[in-house]
């Protein structure tokens, strides 16, 4: 792993910045965790350092919901550099839905502000007595209060903390009322459709009364090898220019599994029960959706294949503005799994 010099002109591993910020929300205090170079080596990406981490501290002696149970916001070495795809970070605890530990991963459009910052990740532990959200910047960190926020929805959220902080370009992985009541499959949303879905991280949150973090970084990522990056960069943008594969998200995003999928039996019908459903996909897929609802793609960070769809229903009984559409898990677990296409 070659190291990379910054603009302060300490050296940092390419990639990486070498440590993670931890917050103890019930003392509200900071502190910073320098990460050794061979823990990025031996634990390879944001799941890796988080699972490392998470054993390390004997994170599973905890209640799911307790203030013990670590959250770990976590990116691996790629995340917000301008590569294809890497938009990712992963959120992990103990999962309150499993009782075992617990993986979300996301993307959108905050791993690119939490790198910027300079940590690589965040570990929040404790609990708040009250509603705060987390303000990470590249100038410092900030415990804020968040009582006008709870019971909000994530849309709203989002938006009133971005007015808040002064900043549209920072970015906010928040809870709603599932999160805040500690359903135990509780999302974390960002960018009005980015997902934190598996495992119940919304829950964690909620117990911890953390409402939201928000992080806004100018900081430029170090890369340690400029030319080897760029043709890399460049490789893979060839690759992708044509690939059926991402012809096929770019066109009917991520649903385009609904039908493909369904020829081969792997999708969900009946709890998978049903080996096949042919109305499914046709009202349900890819396809249907590209040409009745669709108003226009969306990507995340640096994304060239944009699968995300933005959808507006006109009118009938399920009208609805303009907003994100469904993408194959909402629709394969919303729809298949109960065998329902409207």
């Amino acid at each position: 792993m070659r190291q990379a010099v910054g603009r302060s002109g300490c050296t940092m591993m390419g990639g990486n910045w070498g440590k993670i910020l931890k917050v103890d929300l019930t003392s509200r205090s900071f502190e910073v965790e320098e990460i050794p170079e061979k823990t990025y080596r031996d634990f390879l990406g944001g799941s890796g350092l988080a699972a490392k981490w998470f054993f390390d501290h004997r994170g599973w002696e905890a209640d799911p919901l307790s203030p013990g149970n670590p959250l770990i916001i976590m990116n691996g070495p790629l995340s917000g550099t301008g590569l294809p795809g890497v938009s990712r970070l992963e959120i992990c605890a103990r999962s309150p839905l499993t009782g075992i530990w617990g993986e979300s991963s996301m993307g959108g459009h905050f791993a690119p502000q939490l790198k910027r910052t300079g940590y690589d990740g965040i570990v929040v532990t404790g609990a708040s007595e009250k509603p705060v959200y987390l303000l990470v910047t590249d100038g410092g960190v900030e415990i804020r209060d968040a009582s006008h926020l709870w019971g909000k929805d994530t849309y709203e959220t989002e938006e009133l903390l971005k007015d808040e902080v002064g900043d549209k370009r920072a970015q906010v992985i928040c809870i709603g009322p599932a999160g805040e009541n500690m359903v135990k499959y509780a999302n974390i949303m960002n960018d009005r459709g980015s997902t934190a879905g598996r495992c119940g991280m919304g829950a964690v949150m909620g117990y911890k009364r953390l409402k939201a973090v928000v992080a806004r970084g100018k900081r430029e990522i170090p890369i340690a090898d400029e030319s080897a990056y760029k043709a890399a960069r460049e490789k893979m943008a060839e690759i992708l220019k044509f690939s059926l594969v991402a012809d096929a998200f770019r066109s009917f995003g991520s649903n385009v599994h609904m039908e493909y999928g369904m020829a081969i039996g792997d999708v969900p019908v009946k709890n998978w029960r049903e080996a096949y459903w042919a109305e499914g996909p046709e009202k349900l897929g890819g396809t249907a959706v590209a040409e009745s609802i669709l108003k226009r793609n969306h990507s995340c960070y640096a994304c060239p294949i944009s699968c995300k769809r933005i959808v507006e229903v006109a009118s009938g009984p399920y009208a609805m503005e303009e907003g994100p559409g469904s993408e194959y898990e909402a629709a394969a677990a919303m729809g298949n799994l109960q065998r329902m296409d409207s």
